[in-house]
């Protein structure tokens, strides 16, 4: 519980760091070609370095388990020296087609974006190399619960790119972003390999199916398309409407999505996807069941938390944008903007937040290949949307059907799992629905308070701060009287332990 916590916070703090990121971008770069095209280019090997140490740690974990600890270090340097073979190709042919195809994914470039676009690009493709290649080893350290390690390499992203934006924004632009990235994944790639000695050459022969390892990462990698792939769709569907800075405020909006998303599920996927495998591998029906009860009162966790922080921030989008983004390049145009379309991407990052933790349920029953068949059909919807609509739409559009499309995805895999054990009855749906409900009567009625009266007095964050404690103090209130919520009763009776204990 206490290793959860501490992956959980500095998940967190990961989160709260690339935020100020976005805040960083917003100053600086604003609305814009600039945006769009980073945006843009970096959503394209996104796909496949954004799911990498998943993908790693899916396939290779159960191999991990089933080899001889004699035989382990050969064979994680085989696979080590194969991975980084598939990754320099991967970059150099992702770089040559990005290049051919610029007009494509940006539109037309001028010529006074060319250099930065060709830059821009080579970086991003590099960094893709070295992410890739960091995937496996970080999947390595966390079959060994080297989890604190990674976790925190994953801290120096987002410190480097801070550093980097804030020292050479004026100089190259959006491209001091790629080279924060850049410098962070090397950085990362040392303290990786070398932490702990598990990348160790060894003289004895691992005999490997290429094939079948190729062929499994394929399939992971289609599994993931729905978390990466969106994404990119996304942006190149906003790039070709007729709106500058569509795509920049998509990519902002999928930055609070994925905050969002990992602050509320990521820690907890990281840390009990171990236990889960072995539950619901076991072969004793009782842990089995109980590997299911688990795993519901996970996602009944991770919906309260995630949607009690999606609610407040949707009904009060605007105010809250206005305090975080309204200074720099960034105007009141933009705020209206990314206030219209991040409710919905808010809604995308708690249905993200509920799939990061299904997903391993399908990975722990073996069901790699239903999972990816329901991966490929959504992307495909979502495509395919793009094609039939194309121009007809706008970025808003854009966004709603995207999160449709990820609402598909979550209630196919939610019902076939259901299907298999009975994981939740319609009575915890409703149950669930209410505590939503509850929660937007909740924020409409303070926001109608802060509107009609707090801002009359109050300055805009002070409002904030106010509505935001009442929020939390009346939904603590509300679902544990009404709803009787047992989670929170839980949280509540520790807090209160917790205060008694440094008090008394």
């Amino acid at each position: 519980m206490k290793k959860t916590f501490v992956i959980s916070l500095i998940f967190i703090v990961c989160g709260i760091l690339g935020f100020v990121c976005q805040l960083l971008y917003a100053y600086f770069f604003g609305l814009g070609k600039e945006m769009d095209i980073y945006f843009s280019f970096l959503s394209i090997p996104a796909i496949i370095t954004g799911a990498s140490g998943a993908v790693f740690s899916s396939l290779f974990f159960p191999i991990f388990a089933r080899i001889d600890s004699v035989e382990l270090d050969s064979y994680i340097w085989t696979i080590k020296e194969c991975v980084s073979k598939i990754a320099l190709l991967i970059a150099v042919v992702g770089f040559v087609i990005t290049y051919f195809n610029m007009d494509y994914i940006v539109g037309p470039i001028e010529k006074s974006y060319y250099n930065l676009s060709l830059l821009l690009a080579f970086l991003l493709w590099i960094n893709a190399y070295m992410s890739i290649v960091n995937g496996f080893l970080s999947s390595v350290q966390n079959y060994f619960k080297n989890f604190l390690i990674v976790s925190l390499s994953q801290l120096l992203v987002y410190i480097f790119i801070i550093l980097f934006v804030l020292i050479l924004h004026q100089v190259i632009g959006v491209n001091s972003i790629a080279f924060g990235m850049l410098f962070s994944a090397f950085i990362s790639y040392i303290v990786n390999r070398y932490y702990g000695n598990l990348f160790k050459k060894s003289q004895s022969y691992t005999k490997m199916d290429s094939f079948v390892v190729v062929q499994n990462i394929i399939l992971i990698i289609i599994s993931f398309f729905p978390f990466h792939s969106f994404a990119s769709i996304a942006y190149l569907w906003a790039g070709q409407l007729d709106y500058e800075g569509g795509v920049s405020l998509l990519g902002y909006s999928h930055s609070f999505c994925a905050f969002l998303s990992v602050a509320a599920s990521m820690g907890l996927s990281t840390v009990s996807f171990p236990d889960l495998a072995r539950s619901l591998s076991s072969k004793n029906k009782e842990i089995v069941n109980q590997g299911f009860i688990n795993f519901w009162k996970q996602i009944e966790a991770v919906v309260v938390f995630s949607t009690f922080v999606a609610v407040f921030t949707s009904v009060f989008a605007c105010p809250i944008i206005s305090v975080l983004f309204l200074r720099g390049e960034f105007d009141n145009e933009a705020v209206i903007g990314l206030s219209s379309v991040l409710p919905i991407y808010l809604v995308n990052g708690v249905l993200i937040a509920i799939m990061n933790l299904t997903r391993n349920v399908f990975y722990s029953l073996n069901k790699q290949k239903i999972f990816a068949v329901f991966s490929g059909l959504v992307t495909f919807i979502f495509f395919f949307s793009s094609i039939i609509f194309s121009i007809q739409v706008n970025y808003i559009f854009v966004g709603f059907v995207e999160t449709i499309s990820m609402g598909l995805f979550a209630l196919i895999s939610l019902f076939y799992i259901n299907s298999l054990a009975k994981v939740f009855w319609f009575k915890d749906i409703v149950k669930l629905l209410s505590q939503i409900v509850l929660l937007i009567l909740i924020a409409i009625f303070l926001y109608l308070f802060y509107k009609n009266i707090l801002n009359y007095y109050l300055n805009n964050i002070v409002c904030l701060l106010i509505s935001g404690v009442l929020y939390t103090v009346l939904a603590d209130f509300l679902l544990c009287k009404i709803l009787v919520n047992e989670m929170i009763l839980s949280v509540n009776e520790k807090i209160a332990h917790v205060i008694k204990s440094k008090l008394f």
